[in-house]
C-alpha cells in the first residue's frame, strides 16, 4: 500500500516494528522513521496496519506519546482483527 500511495505522488512515513521489513519502501521513495511518533509526527491521515489488539494497544494506547500526536487525525485501522 505504501508503494502504491507513493507512486500517486504522496508523500509517505513508514514504520514497522520490525526495521528489516520496511527496508525494500526506501528503494520505492517511502521515509522510513525510527519509531512510531516519527512516523505519525506530520501526517494528516495515518494508517494503521498491526498484527492484532494487543499490538494496537501497546503502539497507539500505551504509549503516551503517540497517543497525543494522533489527537485530531484521521487514523484509518486497516488491521484484519476481531
Amino acid at each position: 500500500m505504501a508503494m502504491r500511495l507513493v507512486s500517486q505522488g504522496y508523500s509517505v512515513h513508514a514504520w514497522n516494528r520490525t526495521a528489516e521489513k520496511m527496508a525494500s519502501l526506501a528503494e520505492h521513495g517511502v521515509a522510513l522513521c525510527g519509531n512510531a511518533q516519527e512516523a505519525v509526527r506530520s501526517a494528516a491521515i495515518v494508517i494503521v496496519m498491526l498484527a492484532d489488539g494487543p499490538a494496537i494497544q501497546q503502539v497507539l494506547l500505551e504509549d503516551q506519546a503517540v497517543k497525543q500526536l494522533l489527537n485530531g487525525k484521521i487514523v484509518l485501522m486497516m488491521s484484519t482483527i476481531g
